[in-house]
């Protein structure tokens, strides 16, 4: 099996193979270093040709002074994410606003074969292996395939020959049409510019990695086009979209339906490391083109945190296979509608805010782009107090700024007395008799699930079959917003509300986004939650007269009521009401 994997390349002049005793002579008689790389070669089971792996423990040549001796190898590589895609688009279709654009792509032919290799590095990444039980060793010629150092040594010289091909979009369409991923290239252009633009790359292609270096069958250009593992939907130019491709959808069903066992049992059920790492890399990318799926991205991968490296089964915990079921109920879904794994392309930079940006003017943005904007607010009466207000207020969206609130919301509700003595808060928050930050998350949920249930009446017009909505959110407490946009929270009953939150965007076929207002400011929402028991209370009572009033709870209200009664550990089994709460029996 290892001889298979060599001998093509060994004939093809590609690399030589020696055994490593006569290789470190040759080396040592050319002052040449012979260092080696962590791959090492190995046949598997499941794969009769055999397949490369990453396994240190066998590479007895490998030096921890390589790095310093590759240091242009190691240098930082930004490799583009659908973030920075969905972001290129928009930049692209202000440089061309009345135009349509197609996507297109293209990758360099063999790039591993076009990069040579100096002597000196030969030896550094040579790659041991074992035929029957003897050491040899493989002298690459060119950058091996598979070997991590020369993935380096290609983004290099990829991003080496885009800076040429960037410097002339500039030149010639005033920005960056494209990006660059390793050896591929993504971009968008109107289809009357890419003929002229393709030969442009070409040349410059061929001039920094040898003639045909990117040839017509590496080449495609499409309205709806799968690249880099998403697809791009540019059919309709006033939404395009983004969703995932059909490749990783298979993916996707296979890891969770066929893969694991259709009964899953906490503690008892164990699966293989690597499928679990296999389940979360693709859980990870879905969600971050699908933001929606973000709350159960976190628990698979935490499963194996601290697992022995060479352990190679564990058990499943509580939480990972509640996101399990998650992702099995929503890709069950996608059999009667593929909307659920898709959403606009400028949801994506919509809520993935950049490290540099500011979060006010960050969230100001989000509420510029929505179609409803909401404030809300939750308050307890007093210390210890056996119930807790909730309200909010909705208007619409309007160009000329009108703020005029269509609908408010206005509850009492007893407080989560089991949640409190669950032993999940600190004693200065215990001190304090209650937990305002779930109630003001709670809020927040009853506010969303009343307005999606409501459009018409909120917005005024009905939403076209299909379409995705965006709504925001001003809310006053900073940790009840952490928790709904970092969808991240270990104690089993926030869990249970980000269960609910998630699923409602689902089943809604919206995004919902979050923005701090001051608690000064947040004067309306204040007012309701305290029964409008304040300051003006009763003018700004009567002004609401004009909307509509909503006091129902929802349907799964009382799941959650269930969970804040349970032991710590059962509110996580109650994963599948959240799925059901909403009328969606999945």
């Amino acid at each position: 099996a290892i001889e298979y994997l060599q001998q093509k390349d060994f004939a093809a002049g590609l690399s030589i193979i020696l055994p490593l005793s006569d290789a470190h002579e040759l080396f040592h008689a050319a002052a040449l270093p012979l260092n080696g790389t962590p791959n090492d070669i190995v046949a598997a089971t499941d794969k009769p040709m055999g397949r490369l792996v990453v396994d240190s423990s066998r590479s007895g040549i490998n030096a921890p002074d390589k790095k310093e001796k590759l240091t242009d190898l190691y240098g930082p590589i930004v490799y583009p994410t659908h973030v920075h895609w969905c972001e290129l688009f928009a930049a692209v279709r202000e440089l061309f606003p009345s135009e349509p654009l197609e996507l297109f792509k293209a990758d360099f032919d063999r790039w591993f074969k076009r990069v040579r290799l100096l002597p000196e590095q030969a030896g550094l990444l040579a790659q041991p292996l074992h035929i029957n039980g003897a050491p040899y060793v493989v002298i690459p010629l060119v950058g091996q395939f598979g070997c991590q150092e020369f993935n380096y040594m290609a983004s290099q010289a990829s991003a080496f020959i885009y800076q040429r091909v960037s410097a002339r979009d500039i030149a010639t369409y005033g920005g960056p049409v494209r990006l660059c991923l390793s050896d591929d290239t993504v971009g968008y252009l109107p289809p009357a510019l890419y003929a002229a633009d393709d030969a442009a790359f070409g040349l410059i292609a061929d001039a920094h990695a040898g003639k045909n270096a990117a040839p017509n069958t590496k080449k495609s250009i499409n309205k709806l086009q799968t690249a880099v593992g998403a697809l791009y939907d540019l059919t309709d130019m006033r939404q395009p979209r983004i969703g995932v491709s059909e490749a990783l959808y298979l993916k996707l069903v296979c890891v969770f339906f066929l893969e694991l066992p259709q009964t899953l049992v906490a503690r008892q059920t164990r699966v293989r490391v690597k499928q679990i790492q296999r389940i979360g890399s693709y859980m990870h990318l879905t969600s971050i083109f699908v933001p929606r799926v973000l709350p159960y991205a976190h628990a698979v991968y935490e499963n194996i945190r601290g697992v022995p490296y060479l352990q190679t089964h564990v058990a499943l915990s509580q939480r990972a296979i509640v996101d399990i079921t998650y992702w099995r109920a929503t890709l069950f879904a996608t059999t009667l509608s593929t909307a659920w794994l898709e959403v606009p392309l400028h949801i994506p930079p919509l809520v993935h805010r950049p490290r540099d940006t500011d979060p006010v003017a960050f969230a100001h943005g989000q509420a510029a782009r929505a179609d409803v904007i909401i404030g809300t607010d939750a308050a307890t009466n007093e210390s210890g107090a056996r119930t807790w207000g909730g309200g909010w207020t909705a208007h619409p969206r309007r160009a000329d700024g009108d703020t005029t609130p269509t609908a408010y919301g206005e509850y009492q509700l007893p407080n989560f007395s089991a949640f409190l003595n669950s032993g999940a808060l600190s004693p200065d928050e215990l001190e304090r008799g209650d937990h305002i930050n779930l109630y003001e998350a709670v809020t927040v949920l009853f506010a969303c699930d009343a307005v999606l249930n409501n459009w018409t009446d909120v917005v005024g017009t009905p939403t076209a079959p299909g379409a995705h909505r965006h709504l925001h959110v001003w809310c006053d407490n900073t940790v009840a917003i952490s928790w709904l946009t970092r969808y991240k929270n270990h104690h089993p009953l926030v869990n249970y509300v980000l269960q609910v939150w998630s699923r409602l965007q689902d089943v809604h076929h919206c995004t919902i986004t979050m923005g701090h207002i001051p608690g000064v400011q947040n004067i309306v929402p204040d007012a309701i939650s305290r029964q409008f028991a304040v300051a003006d209370g009763s003018t700004i009572k009567a002004a609401l007269s004009r909307t509509t009033r909503h006091t129902s709870l929802p349907s799964w209200w009382q799941n959650l009521l269930t969970c804040s009664t349970a032991q710590s550990d059962v509110p996580s089994r109650t994963a599948r009401l959240a799925l059901t709460a909403l009328g969606h029996g999945l």
